[in-house]
Parts: C-alpha cells; sequence; structure tokens
C-alpha cells in the first residue's frame, strides 16, 4: 500500500536517497545538527569540487539530479526508485517501533506515578528517584531517534505522503511532556515538594456557588484519574434600614468527575440548599429549597492557566409571608458558569488569581395567596463578575502538609438588580462590591485532601452584611 501511495510522486533520487543514507548511518542525535547546503551535500557524493572546474562540475551533476524528476527519462530512474522506497519503508517502519517504545514507556510513568501516589513513603523515595531518572533517560533517547528519522524523512519527501503520521508523532512529544509535568517537571526532589503539590493542587473559586465546581485541580503533579468531593457552605445576611431583612442560607453538595485526558476532566454536582430569611420591616418571611444538577469540566490551557465551565439547573420551592398574607408556589434556576484561574509557584508561595462570570436565571411559578389573591409568574436575570488572587503558603509536616492563603474579589453585579420597593422606600443593592477572606487547605491522609474557610462579601456595599464558612473533602483515586 505505501509503495502504491507513492507511485506518482517525484523523487529526487540521487540527492534524497544518498542524503537518507549519510543520516541513517550517523549517530541518532545528529538531528539535531544544523543541515548542511545542498552544494556541500552533492561534494559528499562525489568528492570534493575544487580548482577552476568546481562550478562547472557542479552544474552539471545538479542538472543531472533534475533530469531523473523529467517524465521523459524517469523509467531511467526506476531501479533507484525501488532503492529509495525500501529505504523510506525502513525508516517508517522505525518510526513506528520508536512510537511503541514511547507508549510503553508512557505507561511505565504512569505506573510509577500511581505507585508513588498510592505509597509516598520517603524511605522509597531514592527508589523512586532512580527508577524515574531511568525512564527520562529512555524518553530523551526515543525522542533524538524521532526527531533523527522525522529530519530523514522530510528531506526524502519534501511533505508528509502518510498524511498525518508527523502529527501523531507530535502529539506523542506533547503527551510526554504532559506527563513530565504531571511528574513535577521530572524530578522527585523531596518528599516534602511531593506532599506540598497536594495542598497546592487544590483551588477556590468562591463566586461559583451555584455551579459547584470541584475545588481539586484535575491538573495537580499526582492528580487522580477519579475524583470523589463533598462540600457544606452556610452564609448568614442582615440588611438594615428600611427594609430591615437577615436570614441564613444553606447549601451542601458534592460531585464525581473523571480526567478524561491529560487537559481534561469533565464531572458532575448534585446539591441541595435551604434559604430562611426573616423580612423585618413588614413582619413576614421568606423560606425557600431547592436541588441542583450541574455537569462541569475543566481544561488545561496551559501548564498554569485553566480554564473551568459549569451549567446547571434547581428546582425550588417557596413559602412567603408578608406578614398578613401567606403564599406557596415553585420555581427553578437555570445557571452558567465560566472561570480562568491561574497558578503560579514561588517556593512555598503559591499565586492563584481567578476571573469568573457567573449568571443565572430565576423563573417563579403563578400562585393564590391566602387572601385569594393571584399572584402572576415571574422571571429574573442576575449575573456577577468577579477578579482576584488568591495566596497561599505551603507547610511540610510529617505526613503531608497545610496551606493558609488568604483571598480577595473584585464583584460586579448585572442583571436585574433586586429592586423593590418597601415601607415607601426603594431598595436598590449596590452593583459593586468585594469579598475577602481566607482559610487552610489539608492534605494529611493519602489521597484525601480537604479545606475550611470563611469570607466577608460584603465591602463596598451599603446597609448589608454577609459572611460564609464552608468546608470540603476530596478523595482521589
Amino acid at each position: 500500500m505505501a509503495q502504491a501511495r507513492f507511485q506518482n510522486k517525484k523523487l529526487n533520487v540521487g540527492l534524497y536517497g544518498l542524503l537518507a543514507g549519510l543520516l541513517l548511518a550517523s549517530a541518532p542525535h545528529a538531528a539535531a545538527q544544523a543541515p548542511a547546503p545542498r552544494s556541500e551535500l552533492i561534494g559528499i557524493s562525489t568528492g570534493a569540487f575544487t580548482g577552476a572546474g568546481a562550478g562547472n562540475s557542479l552544474s552539471t551533476l545538479t542538472q543531472g539530479l533534475n533530469d531523473a524528476l523529467d517524465p521523459a527519462v524517469e523509467k531511467t530512474g526506476i531501479p533507484d526508485i525501488v532503492s529509495e522506497m525500501k529505504l523510506l519503508l525502513d525508516i517508517t517502519q522505525r518510526i513506528y517501533s520508536e512510537r511503541l517504545r514511547l507508549e510503553q514507556v508512557q505507561q511505565q510513568l504512569l505506573d510509577l506515578q500511581d505507585q508513588f501516589r498510592r505509597n509516598p513513603n520517603p524511605a522509597r523515595l531514592r527508589d523512586y528517584s532512580r527508577r524515574y531518572a531511568a525512564l527520562q533517560k529512555q524518553i530523551e533517547e526515543i525522542l533524538g531517534n524521532i526527531r533523527h528519522y522525522e529530519r530523514i524523512y522530510a528531506l526524502m519527501t519534501g511533505a508528509d505522503p502518510y498524511g498525518n503520521l508527523l502529527g501523531i508523532i507530535q502529539s506523542l512529544k506533547d503527551a510526554i511532556r504532559d506527563r513530565e509535568r504531571e511528574l513535577s517537571g521530572g524530578t522527585f526532589s523531596s518528599y516534602a515538594a511531593q506532599s506540598r503539590s497536594k495542598v497546592q493542587s487544590a483551588w477556590r473559586d468562591p463566586a461559583l456557588a451555584m455551579a459547584a465546581v470541584p475545588r481539586r485541580s484535575p491538573y495537580s503533579p499526582f492528580a487522580s484519574r477519579w475524583g470523589l468531593w463533598a462540600q457544606a457552605r452556610s452564609g448568614s445576611y442582615d440588611r438594615s434600614g428600611p427594609t430591615a431583612t437577615d436570614g441564613t442560607t444553606n447549601f451542601v453538595n458534592g460531585g464525581v468527575h473523571y480526567r478524561l485526558l491529560p487537559w481534561l476532566t469533565a464531572g458532575v454536582a448534585i446539591g441541595h440548599e435551604s434559604q430562611r430569611f426573616a423580612t423585618r420591616f413588614n413582619g413576614g418571611y421568606f423560606n425557600g429549597n431547592g436541588t441542583t444538577i450541574a455537569p462541569y469540566v475543566s481544561l488545561r490551557l496551559s501548564p498554569n492557566v485553566k480554564f473551568n465551565l459549569s451549567a446547571g439547573y434547581t428546582d425550588q420551592s417557596f413559602n412567603t409571608s408578608d406578614g398578613v398574607l401567606t403564599g406557596t408556589f415553585g420555581g427553578s434556576r437555570s445557571f452558567g458558569s465560566a472561570s480562568l484561574v491561574g497558578t503560579w509557584y514561588a517556593g512555598a508561595w503559591r499565586l492563584s488569581p481567578r476571573a469568573t462570570v457567573f449568571y443565572a436565571t430565576t423563573r417563579t411559578d403563578a400562585f393564590t395567596d391566602s387572601g385569594f389573591g393571584n399572584v402572576p409568574a415571574s422571571t429574573n436575570s442576575f449575573g456577577r463578575f468577579s477578579i482576584g488572587p488568591e495566596v497561599g503558603y505551603g507547610i511540610d509536616l510529617a505526613n503531608g502538609s497545610i496551606e493558609p492563603y488568604v483571598f480577595a474579589l473584585l464583584e460586579h453585579d448585572f442583571g436585574d438588580r433586586g429592586q423593590f420597593t418597601a415601607n415607601g422606600f426603594l431598595y436598590e443593592p449596590d452593583t459593586t462590591g468585594a469579598r475577602v477572606g481566607g482559610g487552610v487547605k489539608l492534605a494529611l491522609i493519602r489521597n484525601w485532601t480537604g479545606a475550611v474557610g470563611a469570607s466577608y462579601n460584603s465591602l463596598g456595599r451599603s446597609n448589608e452584611s454577609a459572611w460564609t464558612l464552608e468546608g470540603r473533602l476530596s478523595l482521589g483515586f
């Protein structure tokens, strides 16, 4: 089949066939050297061209090589074409052989990663380091061979008649680079660095409360293929003035995700929420419950940057009172969230800037209140953009690590702003504010990680005070 695909391809037999033979006989890492000019390569094939007749001799030889491509004389080159075809097939077989070796070493790297993750024992660090160094040496040798054969292939064909063969090779190179990055840049420099990486892998995105994206990064150096997580969040709210209101919100959720590719993780989350508010300005209340389902994906755009995307749906029920009448009704909320999260390290310090956009549409059903009044259905949409940094400092312990962290977010709201009139007063919430907080991230028991944190959510927002407490637990396997 391969020969048939080349039947109509014109090959510069004299030049490229010789060049391939010379390169095959050279050392594997010769591909790293700059290619010689064509005139120099022709000189190698015929002996040195020196003296007054060098130019004429070179011109004559070059013309002879070009004539081999002319259809009128192509038959005279058939034996050479067959010879070059055999050489080309041999190169192709070598490329595939190196590709197979590459895949085998990839699997060995994965096996070593799993072994170290299951048994992060400092006493075995030297053995892990030695084995990793040996695999790294094999990878460098294989990549050198692949580069070498690719160069021969390109010089012989001037293109890639096998379609995406070279693309496949490049993909394998990228895969090896991914594996190297996943193994902390190719070193098991210290058990402390490994243990700290578990804490450093965690990332937090407070504005994704409804989206429920897991807080553990799927791209940490020792990330597991599967992940389970659970999270609880409780918030308090107090608004003063003519529209005085106070209450609490509670949210419990959990999920599972799977690493589909080294750069792509997908999962699904489910959760339950409850809210209890006393509207002090009228002696009433507003209570609600809801159940949420939210699929999510996380993509690594670069070694330091991830893009997280989530969408979901919440089924809700409410009961309310204005101090005189009561009502019960249903509703729903659909939402989406996208965030860009960066992570950079300097020693034990971690810097994680993030930008997030969250948008939700809430629909409430029509209902009849206790006074037989008809309340129409309504639809409201709300969005929030937030941006800010998180800074953490990793501290190594005998059996793991902890990472205290702080964060700050600037928030801007858009869409329906929740305006309403109470006691003749128009309440119009601020559109811009800030959130600050902090906590501790933990990695103490093998593949378990956790975190506890708190935040104040009402900086720059007049007449209100909102706090949030949260905790989470994750398991990788």
